[in-house]
């Protein structure tokens, strides 16, 4: 299984990186490993283990009770895993923290999807159908993918508990976020005139050598609309209909160029339809978590 090593070598892209536990809880929230509940209080820095560097090491290197149950009973991982586990069934939104210091840790230091792709590839302990979720995260909302990759990596016995929490299952999670009625009206016209950009560009995918202004049109339309109401809806909501955008900018953009001298029509034609694909499901995800926001009655100004 990938471990929290592996992970923090392509993260830090440097073998030298900071200390494992400085890697840890630039990660993890606070509330993770200092939980206010004493029978949940992990507490990385101070473990009542007195050395933390045992349970830490097995922690790190992804070990697991099916390698040493004696030696991973003594280190405690399993106690700290545990102890994880049950803080983040009891409050999912622990998931959302990690997610935004993984898009900060971004920002400051990028990171190859590739990269990440590649470890997922090479685990032979990895499903395919977790293998393929992860992919299209990653692929998609890098933050979000990075955020999963991590949680497997730091519970690899739990990953069946974590695919069935909603946060594994929607790559975009839009929960408790209040909107007034303007901002709402303002998130269905975007969504609206959004879904029908999306047709146009898959319809756009099969006119082989032909370029279609309609498509060029509409995306500069609407990139021209979201920038028109970048301050009238919630950031969350508006950085999801940028990205949805930027995909969609990709794929026009692409649509005629080669993706090397040997690729034959059929091959650029296929790549793009996969591209229009994910496209398609990006949405209807979002849409999904678009329904479930909360609609206060706050007055409009």
């Amino acid at each position: 299984m990938i471990t929290l090593n592996e992970l923090k070598k392509i993260i830090y892209n440097d073998t030298v990186a900071p200390r494992n536990i400085k890697f840890l809880t630039t990660f993890l929230p606070s509330n993770l490993y200092n939980n206010p509940e004493q029978e949940l209080n992990i507490n990385l820095i101070n473990s009542e283990y007195k050395s933390i560097a045992g349970w830490l090491s097995y922690l790190m290197n992804g070990k697991t009770s099916l390698h040493d149950k004696r030696k991973i009973t003594r280190s405690g991982v399993e106690r700290v895993r545990n102890q994880m586990l049950s803080i983040i069934l009891k409050d999912q939104d622990i998931i959302n923290a990690i997610e935004i210091n993984c898009k900060n840790f971004i920002l400051q230091h990028p990171i190859a999807p590739n990269s990440l792709i590649s470890l997922i590839k090479n685990d032979p302990e990895i499903n395919e159908t977790i293998m393929a979720h992860l992919e299209r995260c990653i692929n998609i909302d890098l933050p979000h993918g990075l955020t999963l990759l991590f949680l497997c990596a730091l519970l690899p016995n739990h990953i069946q508990k974590l695919t069935n929490l909603k946060y594994w299952q929607n790559p975009h999670p839009l929960t408790n976020i209040s909107l007034n009625r303007l901002q709402y009206n303002t998130v269905l016209s975007l969504q609206k005139q959004l879904g029908n950009l999306i047709n146009v560009v898959r319809d756009c995918c099969g006119l082989g050598e032909e370029i279609d202004d309609c498509c060029l049109n509409q995306l500069m339309a609407f990139d021209n609309k979201l920038r028109i109401h970048a301050l009238d809806v919630p950031s969350d909501i508006y950085q999801h209909f940028v990205n949805l955008l930027n995909l969609a900018n990709c794929i026009y953009y692409q649509l005629y160029k080669p993706l090397s001298p040997s690729c034959t029509p059929t091959t650029i034609f296929a790549c793009k339809l996969q591209k229009i694909i994910e496209l398609q499901q990006a949405y209807d995800s979002f849409c999904r978590n678009l329904s479930e926001i909360i609609i206060s009655d706050e007055k409009e100004l």
